[in-house]
């Protein structure tokens, strides 16, 4: 039987070479995927079952996706019905040139091009920004890059981490803003330390109809201890909005995530991958139990501060512990980046919705990324921002040579 406990909002869009339709991945011991177009086939005349040699491969439940590469070019002209069929249920879906995109909500640029896996294709630039610095997200507000870093301070003779925002127009100079931290504020669920918020730390950046996101690494305070995610929001960067909540903890992902998947073991930590921008909003979070083991899951809503309209999203490395890597969506696909091998002296860039692999990535001259690894697209070509492993966090650059 496949596992049905949560929808898998079967999905479908045009693409340059076809219509992409895509679901949440799940297991199935019998699945298809039937399609037909108003006026040119008659009703679920097609199936990728039945048409494996134009396909190449029978249809994969887990993948989470299927590129439709053979349908008529004038593809567009039509309303396209949809029905994977596995097991015993099935769910229906039609498309037509209105319903395509999959960014609803978000704000990605249409121009935006293809990132490269290749590490062939990228020129590390160095570092651009130190002093105990990482990467939360950057980005691009009338032709200036905006970059929002997670930093420590000594504030009152006390350390502490906290939000500041830089500008750039060439990626290597950057200028700090002159509100500088703009995100500081103390928050009810914030540890205090000789009342200085102790772990106010943006780990992401994402835009949102019209208004810009950060969620923090984890709650503030020691380590160890009961720890969740907060968020901040700002329409402009530099004046940010905190909630008196978390946004999300142990007991809020509990309450989403099948028991099965879940630790005998008591969970004491929550804490955020990612977060990133396609057909929704999609958070990517950790749990940790008491012991030290901690697992990935993955949800997806549409009020980037109410964990209540995000719902769990069956992935494929379920079972399998963590993931590596920082998972973004970019033009319908799934990038993972993170630390290449051997030695870590690397960045290895992956497509797809999978359990990380290891092997080469682009050549670095210090272990990295220790925390995060954010793509950026400016100026016609892609960027990567990431922080360093042993030289104190400070923010490296690579640039894809071919645009």
């Amino acid at each position: 039987m496949a596992n049905f406990e949560h929808q898998i909002n079967l999905t479908a869009k045009f693409v340059d070479n076809g219509i992409l339709v895509e679901w949440n991945p799940f297991n199935a011991e019998e699945s298809d995927l039937y399609f037909y177009a108003e006026e040119i086939h008659d009703e679920w005349e097609h199936s990728v079952m039945k048409y494996i040699d134009l396909h190449e491969q029978p249809l994969d439940t887990q993948s989470g996706e299927r590129l439709l590469g053979t349908v008529n070019k004038d593809r567009e002209k039509y309303t396209w019905h949809f029905k994977l069929v596995a097991d015993e249920r099935e769910e229906v879906i039609s498309i037509k040139k209105d319903d395509s995109s999959d960014d609803e909500g978000g704000d990605q640029d249409e121009n935006i091009k293809p990132i490269s896996t290749d590490p062939n294709d990228w020129e590390v630039q160095g570092k651009v920004l130190d002093g105990k610095k990482i990467v939360a997200g950057v980005v691009d507000i009338g032709g200036v890059a905006h970059m929002l870093v997670q930093s420590q301070r000594k504030i009152d003779g006390v350390w502490t981490n906290c939000g500041e925002l830089y500008t750039s127009t060439d990626l290597k100079e950057w200028t700090p803003h002159e509100n500088n931290p703009v995100l500081i504020d103390a928050m009810p669920w914030a540890g205090q330390d000789n009342g200085i918020p102790h772990r106010i730390a943006p780990r992401t950046l994402i835009k949102w109809q019209g208004s810009y996101y950060t969620y923090t690494r984890d709650r503030n305070g020691q380590y160890p201890g009961i720890r969740g995610v907060g968020v901040f929001s700002s329409d402009d960067l530099i004046d940010w909005q905190g909630y008196d909540d978390w946004f999300v903890d142990v007991e809020r992902v509990k309450a989403k995530v099948p028991d099965n998947l879940l630790a005998d073991n008591e969970y004491e930590r929550c804490y955020l991958k990612c977060a990133t921008i396609g057909a929704g909003i999609y958070i990517i979070v950790n749990i940790e139990d008491v012991e030290g083991n901690d697992s990935t899951f993955v949800f997806k809503g549409t009020d980037p501060i109410d964990f209540n309209s995000f719902e769990y999203i069956e992935a494929p490395w379920v079972g399998g512990g963590r993931i590596v890597g920082n998972l973004y969506r970019i033009n319908g696909e799934w990038i993972q980046i993170d630390r290449g091998t051997p030695g870590y002296d690397s960045i290895r860039i992956q497509k797809g919705w999978k359990p990380f692999e290891l092997g080469d990535g682009i050549p670095i001259d210090h272990d990295g990324p220790r925390e995060t690894a954010f793509p950026f697209f400016y100026q016609g070509r892609w960027h990567l921002f990431y922080d360093d492993n042993k030289d104190g966090r400070n923010i490296h650059l690579a640039t894809q040579n071919t645009p």
